[in-house]
């Protein structure tokens, strides 16, 4: 041979080829006895074979992860490891997963075999709804709990979306911080709300019905409804029931990344837009994590206002930022930090004809911003846990209502010509600020005899104003201005006892006494100058019980009888000269009787939750007149009463494919006749009926990628809004009544997605035409929305 003039013989170019291939050779007999595999076989609990298990082999000691597939014979494997520490996890769907973990030495070929159990047909959820961690089955309670997944996989980002689905559950929104809900027929258009709001451990609950927070379904583990008075664990405003939002802790041994997005097309409006990003940052593994959020949402424009030129006028954003840390001190104890921030903006609310264009002359925009936090320490003994929960709730809100129609005629009576004020608006806004501070104790471990104690305390500090803006302005005062500043302080102590007379017969009994200060001035000027009035102040208290008889006559299946009480507290009117009505109103009572069920069969095939139930509302705050005047405050002499039944049935008949049929009966009604009402008229905001069908269909489009089919379609019942005292009789809402959709692919961590909302393009009026400002305009639906989302998880 010869390179570049250098030769070299044959014998020599072989004695240097085999010198090459021996230590070629001896390298990879090092490199083989230096790495290392495992392998193994999955099998069923009668020791038959499953192919087509999933395998990951996540490596502890340098991080990374491999995937594998069992193959028809069961049989799995891993060549070329590294030594270290690994962690196997073997799942198929219709099995509950396995895992174990294995310390791996050089050249060794470790054996990891799986028996798989098979998993009941109905995926049970651990919930909170007692302040300890149960079964949702097995919960004495009416309940509903929708999981984060579950949220996931509708695409949904607020509750108001799926509301349906739950049954005795309805909301109303027309903007940023405008929630009402209520719950089995109990609710109420003035003074404080009717259901009790819990986010994680600390209540965010409103001091005013129809002002609930706008709490966006992002990263969460679940979101619990518990139907019926809770007045006895969550105390005040829980009459109709408590709405539990719970978010996902940090996961303190892996990074992880979530994305989500969507862009979709609206009928006759914008276009609707959102994304985001989780990331799960494990700063010390196995002791401290956290987990950061981040997410923004443009809500779609489609009503149009002819009279101010605009065009998909309603449009709105929403962003939110919440992290989440979670530092494991030791074994006892464990302290959790959420902090979240969220601010919303919308140009104008969904008020509009059926023609979806509305006649203000002005805009009517709503801007809330919200910041809260979350400190939860725990404490973990053998015989008990100790948990202290301190909140904190910053709110902020401003907005204005066009009253152009309803002040001009005024003008023109006190002898301005027509043309003299061309608009009015009635302009608002407010502060809140909340500490909040429970410590509970709760037993712990299977004893025939349970308990739970606790100490509550709540501080609210706000103020508020109305400001009415005319243009141009004759007179040197407006027409229309108030400010009012509340102060308020309650304190509880509660506590709850459970004993199981047998292992199929218990007995719960609960208490809690509440206490509330509240002080208020405020000032008002009406076509004058403000003034002050005078400065307010009272205390209410409540004693309110719970008992509950439950009974499990076979594995998987829960009877129970229970009464709870509950309760809404009072508040302050200001009395004219000469009336004989109370400067204060109590609060008011709330009895529900009760007799449930919850049921497994089938190995879970068949799942039924229901519940019958009874209302007897006592001393309602109910607007009356002062005796020989026009002027309208409060008194504790309104009564209804109703019954209702509660539903939701499971069916899955193969692995994968589920449908759940949802709903609920209320014929809650006034009991008594005052100026706003008669007797035998719907309570304001029931809906006496909604129901709902489901299906969710989990699939293979091909091997390895899995897909997701969702359909729900739900009807809501109307409502009635009672206005006598203005001499207009009920209002009602429609039915509505809507049919969503979402296609699914999963490739590799990726998701792309093919989702439809309001497909019916349903335009019923969702809230009735209330005049507000003199000009009658329902709530109404976002229309029929077509999209496409992108997702993707590390």
């Amino acid at each position: 041979m010869n390179y570049g003039g250098m030769a070299m013989s044959f014998p020599s170019a072989l004695r240097w080829t085999l010198v090459f291939l021996a230590v070629a050779l001896i390298g990879l007999t090092v490199y083989a006895q230096g790495t290392a595999s495992v392998s193994g076989t999955v099998r069923d609990a009668d020791g038959v074979a499953i192919p087509g298990v999933s395998v990951v082999l996540d490596n502890l000691t340098q991080g990374g992860q491999q995937s594998a597939v069992a193959d028809g014979e069961g049989r799995y494997s891993f060549t070329g490891l590294a030594p270290g520490s690994y962690r196997l996890t073997a799942s198929l769907g219709g099995f509950e997963p396995g895992t174990a973990e294995q310390q791996i030495a050089a050249g060794q070929s470790a054996a990891q075999d799986f028996i798989l159990k098979l998993a009941s047909f109905f995926e049970s959820i651990t919930v909170t709804a007692q302040k300890r961690e149960q079964e949702i089955l097995d919960v004495p309670m009416s309940i509903t709990a929708v999981t984060g997944t579950n949220i996931q996989d509708q695409g949904v980002t607020q509750l108001a979306e799926i509301v349906a689905t739950i049954p005795s559950l309805s909301i109303v929104e027309t903007g940023p911080g405008t929630q009402r809900a209520q719950i089995r027929g109990i609710s109420s258009p003035q003074n404080l709300p009717t259901v009790g709001l819990y986010f994680d451990e600390m209540p965010i609950t409103a001091e005013a019905a129809g002002a609930g927070l706008d709490v966006r379904l992002l990263d969460l583990e679940r979101v619990e409804v518990l139907r019926g008075p809770q007045g006895t664990l969550y105390g005040e405003s829980s009459m109709g029931g408590t709405i539990k939002y719970v978010t996902r802790d940090p996961q303190l041994d892996e990074l992880g990344i979530d994305f989500d997005s969507a862009y979709g097309t609206v009928t006759d409006g914008d276009a609707a837009y959102r994304a985001n990003a989780v990331v799960n940052i494990p700063a010390i593994e196995g002791k401290l994590g956290f987990r950061v959020l981040g997410g923004y949402e443009h809500s779609p424009g489609w009503v149009d206002y002819p009279a101010q030129g605009r065009v998909d006028g309603n449009e709105g954003d929403a962003t939110t930022l919440r992290i989440k840390g979670l530092w494991i001190v030791n074994d006892a104890f464990t302290a959790s930090l959420m902090l979240q921030g969220q601010d919303s903006d919308y140009d104008d609310q969904n008020y509009a004809d059926p023609d979806r264009t509305a006649p203000f002359v002005l805009p009517q925009p709503l801007h809330e911003k919200s910041k809260l936090a979350d400190l939860v320490l725990t404490w973990e003994t053998d015989s008990f846990t100790l948990l202290s929960s301190t909140g904190y709730l910053d709110r902020e809100n401003e907005g204005a209502y066009d009253f152009t129609a309803l002040y001009l005629p005024i003008f023109e009576l006190f002898g301005f010509p027509p043309g003299t004020v061309d608009t009015v608006a009635l302009t608002f806004g407010g502060t809140s600020d909340h500490w909040s501070e429970e410590i509970r104790l709760a037993s712990k471990g299977d004893a025939r005899f349970n308990w739970t104690a606790g100490a509550y305390y709540r501080y609210n500090d706000s103020e508020g104003y109305n400001l009415s803006v005319t243009t141009p302005n004759p007179l040197p005062f407006e027409v229309y201005q108030t400010t009012e500043s509340d102060t308020t302080q309650q304190s509880a102590v509660f506590g709850e006892i459970s004993y199981d007379f047998s292992k199929k017969v218990d007995a719960t009994l609960g208490l809690r006494y509440f206490h509330d200060k509240r002080e208020q001035s405020s000032s008002v000027g009406q076509f004058g100058p403000p003034a002050d009035n005078p400065d307010q102040s009272g205390t209410f208290d409540s004693v309110d019980p719970r008992l509950v008889f439950s009974y499990r006559p076979s594995d998987g299946t829960l009877l129970y009888a229970s009464a709870a009480k509950g309760f809404r507290s009072g508040g302050f009117n200001l009395v004219p000269p000469g009336c004989s009505l109370p400067t204060n109103y109590d609060p008011e009572s709330l009895w529900t009787y009760e007799l449930g069920s919850s049921a497994s069969m089938k190995s879970g095939r068949v799942v039924v939750q229901g519940a019958l139930y009874h209302n007897d509302w006592s001393d309602i705050q109910t607007l009356t007149l002062c005796p020989g005047t026009f002027v309208a405050l409060t008194d504790n002499v309104g009564k209804a009463s109703g019954n209702g039944v509660d539903l939701q049935l499971t069916l899955t008949p193969v692995r994968g494919l589920q449908f759940t049929l949802s709903g609920n009966y209320n014929d809650s009604q006034y009991d008594t006749t005052s100026i706003s009402h008669y007797e035998g008229d719907q309570i304001d905001y029931a809906t006496p009926y909604n129901y709902a069908v489901a299906a969710d269909w989990s699939f293979l489009w091909w091997e390895g990628h899995p897909g997701l089919l969702h359909l729900s379609y739900q009807t809501t019942g109307p409502f009635d809004i009672n206005l006598r005292n203005f001499g207009i009789d009920p209002m009602s809402s429609d039915a509505i009544t809507g049919l969503n959709a979402r296609l699914a692919m999963t490739l590799g961590g990726v998701e792309l997605s093919l989702y439809g909302q309001n497909l019916l393009d349903e335009n019923g009026a969702v809230s009735p035409a209330i005049p507000l400002g003199g000009v009658p305009s329902a709530v109404r639906l976002q229309p029929m929305t077509l999209g496409v989302g992108l997702g993707f998880r590390y």
